[in-house]
């Protein structure tokens, strides 16, 4: 996504508890409304007055409800890659995953979870396959996903979801803000992976509930398509925001 940076200012931030940012053991902040706060103070901090807003995955959860929570002025548009909006709907989609693998590994899988073992060679075997399949297709993992799982937080991501051996265990697990997508209002996009963790049929489902939204899906690509087919996924973000860009133009003339 850096190599957006040649067209327009791009910001990352690392969240509160994860990359190079603070982390205090503190599981009370730990919370979407504290996360969307700070959303809310990056943008007034950094004096960002029109932005685009991007979010992957978790991300996605994150975008839609600071937008449909706050209705903030300023956003021009927003492009939700990879979304999961609805965990119980995310939970489906992996066990529907998990029955499209080979026999002995939804076996072990089986065997795995009726037991509470999951450290035999034959689950992780099982969990290594999902990945390589829906989470991230290059092999070996790109270096940049090395470091970004280096400096992510387990703590916050088993408090949130427990998203450990197929199974989703954390205190958003019956999260679903589905219902907030009718909010949206500005251009927006939804992206995935042709073999995407958040599958395209949800994604679709997602798509026909914001009013003029654009659906895309990239071929040869899973949950992280920037990596995985970055020339189509930065082909298609491009596009999106050159069209907004353009229309911005039209006005102003």
């Amino acid at each position: 996504m850096q190599v957006l940076g040649e067209d327009r200012p791009v910001i990352f931030y690392d969240q509160l508890g994860c990359g190079n940012s603070d982390r205090p053991s503190d599981l009370s902040l730990w919370s979407l409304g504290r996360f969307v706060e700070e959303l809310v103070l990056v943008k007034q901090q950094l004096g960002l007055d029109d932005v685009h807003l991007f979010g992957h995955s978790w991300g996605s959860i994150l975008v839609v409800n600071y937008y449909a929570s706050l209705r903030p002025h300023g956003i021009k548009s927003m492009i939700l890659s990879s979304p999961s909006l609805s965990i119980p709907r995310s939970y489906e989609d992996m066990r529907g995953y998990l029955e499209k693998m080979p026999s002995e590994l939804r076996e072990a899988v089986r065997l795995g979870e009726r037991s509470g073992d999951t450290s035999g060679p034959d689950f992780k075997r099982a969990v290594r396959t999902y990945n390589r399949r829906h989470l991230c297709r290059v092999e070996p993992p790109p270096e940049c996903m090395k470091r970004a799982h280096s400096k992510s937080s387990r703590e916050i991501a088993d408090h949130f979801l427990g998203w450990r051996d197929f199974k989703i265990t954390g205190y958003m697990q019956d999260f679903d803000c589905t219902d907030q997508l009718t909010k949206i209002d500005v251009p927006a996009l939804f992206v995935c992976g042709e073999h995407d963790d958040a599958c395209p049929e949800s994604t679709r489902f997602y798509h026909r509930l914001v009013p003029g939204s654009k659906l895309e899906i990239v071929k040869d690509a899973s949950h992280n398509p920037q990596l995985e087919n970055p020339v189509d996924f930065l082909g298609i973000i491009r596009s999106f925001l050159a069209k907004i860009d353009s229309r911005d133009v039209e006005r102003s003339v």
